[in-house]
């Protein structure tokens, strides 16, 4: 009888859905943080041998970027759809910016958790969350910004300052059993929290 080869996944772990992998690695990442997170301890949520993560991604450093890539890819595809059907003024189309940004971040909490994790340090991750995250919606967000400004209607700021309070805002979305004892009266979902905490950072911008 052959024997399988130290590092080698199962026949069960060969057929693991490149998404199954990427999804659990997400939760360990969100739930531990990267540091608190040993490869041994994402080979036993994935179910694959202790080699597996060097063998298939090069080390867990990739592994993270991939697993962190595919969220925000997600994330940000929900985004572009709703701003899509985006139309009005300057300042309505920035609102829509900001709350579709603030549902997609409640639809997707782990994402939202890593990155608020990581941006305490500076760090390679930081600065690929700044890529591959922040970049892109700075990108749609601050010409409609300098638009509605333009016209008046919204304060001027500069682009890190708004992209800092919507950033800021998307802590709720991995603050659940906050949100739960500080609700007055029966709790609210986490899409109210994010239509009122868009209401409210846009109406401080209106002049």
């Amino acid at each position: 009888m052959s024997q399988r080869g130290s590092g080698r996944p199962t026949p069960d772990n060969a057929v693991l859905e490149e998404r199954e992998i990427l999804d659990r690695g997400l939760s360990a990442f969100s739930e531990l943080g990267y540091d608190g997170t040993t490869v041994r301890q994402l080979a036993t949520r994935l179910g694959v041998s202790h080699n597996f993560i060097n063998d298939r991604y090069g080390s867990k450093l990739a592994f993270w970027k991939a697993v962190v890539g595919n969220a925000q890819n997600e994330l940000w595809t929900e985004v572009q759809q709703s701003l899509e059907q985006a139309t009005g003024s300057p300042e309505n189309r920035l609102a829509e910016v900001v709350r579709s940004f603030l549902l997609a971040a409640a639809r997707h909490p782990e994402t939202s958790r890593i990155a608020h994790d990581e941006a305490s340090r500076d760090s390679e991750r930081l600065r690929f969350l700044i890529q591959s995250y922040a970049r892109p919606f700075q990108e749609v967000l601050s010409p409609l910004l300098t638009e509605a400004a333009a016209g008046g209607r919204v304060a001027e700021l500069p682009i890190g300052v708004m992209m800092f309070a919507v950033s800021a805002m998307t802590s709720f979305t991995a603050q659940a059993p906050l949100l739960t004892l500080l609700a007055d009266g029966p709790p609210l979902s986490i899409e109210a929290w994010a239509e009122m905490l868009a209401e409210i950072l846009i109406n401080g911008l209106l002049r």
